[in-house]
This record gives structure tokens, sequence and C-alpha cells, in this order.
């Protein structure tokens, strides 16, 4: 099963330092529906996220080398980053930090955090 966007941004959190990942949050308006975000400060959430890109292309483009190398025909979703849900962002301020969180980002489900812990 291919790693969710949410799981390449835990990852990302836990590899930096300055920001920490929220398993679920329930921002302005969202009347208790839950979802991912970054905490930390503006440059470092942001930090995060774009490492959260890098590291899904990294992955996409070692699938594309390993089909090439196998000469299996390579999926069309290998070349497409999954960023569905990033475009919705906000903002909560939290203190002297703030938290950068996306509404259409679900919370982990259980099965893909326990995937994540077992790989770490």
């Amino acid at each position: 099963m291919p790693k969710s966007l949410q799981a390449y941004i835990k990852e990302a959190c836990e590899s930096l330092d300055g920001v920490s990942f929220r398993e679920s949050y329930s921002g302005r308006g969202m009347y208790g529906a839950q979802c991912i975000g970054v905490v930390g400060s503006m440059s470092d959430c942001i930090r995060a996220v774009l490492r959260a890109a890098q590291d899904q292309h990294f992955d996409k483009v070692s699938s594309i080398e390993e089909a090439l190398e196998a000469d299996d025909p390579i999926p069309e979703e290998a070349w497409q980053l999954d960023t569905d849900g990033l475009e919705n962002a906000q903002m909560d301020s939290m203190g002297f930090d703030m938290i950068l969180y996306w509404p259409d980002l679900k919370p982990l489900p259980d099965e893909e955090e326990a995937d994540d812990e077992d790989q770490g």
C-alpha cells in the first residue's frame, strides 16, 4: 500500500528539529472534525511540508527506477505527487508557535501508524 501524504508529513516532522506532528487537531470552524497538523514557527512548518514533498518525490523516482530496471511498465500514478488536501491549509496561533493544519487531511489510520513504527 502506498504511503499517505499524512505519513510523509509525520516522518518529516520526526526528522526535523523545531516542529512536531499533531496526530489530530480540530481547528476553528471544524466543529470537532479532526485533521493532522504541524506545530512550530512558520518557517519550520513550511520546511516540514517541503521535506515531506521531497521525500515523496524521492520515493516516486525510486519506484520508477526499479520499474525501468525490471523492464516493467511504469504506472501513471508514479509520475504524480499526492498533494490532495494541501490546498486548504489553515493556521492557528499556539502561543509562541503556530499550527499549520489541513482540514482535508484526516488523521492517520491506526494500521498506517503501526507500519511507520515498525519501519522506524
